[in-house]
């Protein structure tokens, strides 16, 4: 996977981004433990959330759940040309957040390429990491940008 930062005026910086990631405690994902409901269902959320799954306090409750972001991607995938049975194709996440959906784009289209945006670098690190337990990473382009 490679983590792309652009400015509000489209231009890419992606030598800077390893570092940037690396030295700014302010990006790194925190875990905070949902109250009531959102704690209950975050299997429902992400069926490995026991390997690690990173969400921050608006993740819990913003993040696609797995399954419906599972049927979402089936059902993209019967309706782009070439029917379901098509791979290799390019995928769009324009609100990636923790990398529900992302992730489940990769899942569904092994070949494909899929480009998850997100305005929040720390919401782009927390689904590059959950990507990576779900062995997507590779397949995802991570991009810090205002869609």
């Amino acid at each position: 996977s490679r983590l792309i930062i652009t400015s509000s005026a489209g231009r890419l910086n992606s030598s800077s981004t390893p570092q940037l990631l690396a030295k700014s405690p302010a990006i790194k994902p925190a875990f905070t433990k949902p109250a009531g409901k959102f704690w209950y269902r975050r299997y429902a959320l992400f069926s490995r959330f026991d390997s690690g799954i990173q969400l921050d306090e608006e993740s819990w409750y913003s993040v696609t759940p797995e399954l419906a972001a599972a049927h979402i991607a089936t059902r993209l995938a019967a309706g782009a040309q070439g029917g379901p049975n098509a791979y290799g194709r390019l995928w769009v996440d324009a609100f990636a957040g923790a990398g529900g959906s992302a992730i489940q784009l990769a899942l569904h289209d092994p070949t494909g390429l899929v480009l998850a945006v997100d305005i929040d670098p720390r919401k782009v690190a927390m689904a590059c990491h959950n990507a990576k337990l779900y062995g997507v990473a590779k397949q995802i382009e991570f991009i810090v940008g205002d869609f």
